[in-house]
């Protein structure tokens, strides 16, 4: 996180706090947290420190733009270069890296078409690969 959150987002920390003592909700009208209710010093520092804390999350996982800098995080895309079907959108950080579930995103992919427009593979598709792959094992290629 960059240094002194607070100093260049304090809109979004003065929000927080004028409002976390009952958060509006769309459905309840309000969400009362109750430890923020006292009007004590204490209270006062914790709820500061909370709120901070909420907006050092966000800036860090760069869902707050600030004037020092853009958003954190940018939505790309890799295409196929021959018929510009999206094969996987995913968000990167300001240094171009994505962090992706190699399990989720490796299988599927396996689950596209290799073929030009990489269409979700069906059954009956499975079923071929699986054929021409036991016909060139027992038979060779072709």
């Amino acid at each position: 996180m960059r240094k002194g959150v607070a100093a260049l987002v304090p809109d979004a920390v003065e929000t927080l706090y004028s409002q976390i003592s009952a958060l509006p909700d769309p459905d309840f009208g309000r969400i009362d947290l109750l430890p923020f209710a006292q009007d004590t010093d204490q209270v006062k520092a914790i709820k500061r420190r909370v709120c901070e804390a909420i907006v050092r999350v966000l800036d860090d996982g760069g869902f707050l733009a600030t004037s020092e800098a853009g958003p954190a995080v940018q939505r790309v895309s890799i295409q196929c270069r021959n018929c510009q079907g999206i094969l996987l959108s995913t968000n990167v950080d300001k240094f171009g890296a994505a962090a992706v579930p190699g399990d989720h995103t490796i299988r599927s992919l396996a689950q596209m078409n290799p073929e030009c427009p990489h269409q979700p593979l069906t059954l009956d598709d499975q079923r071929r690969k699986i054929e021409e792959a036991l016909g060139d094992c027992w038979f060779g290629p072709g």
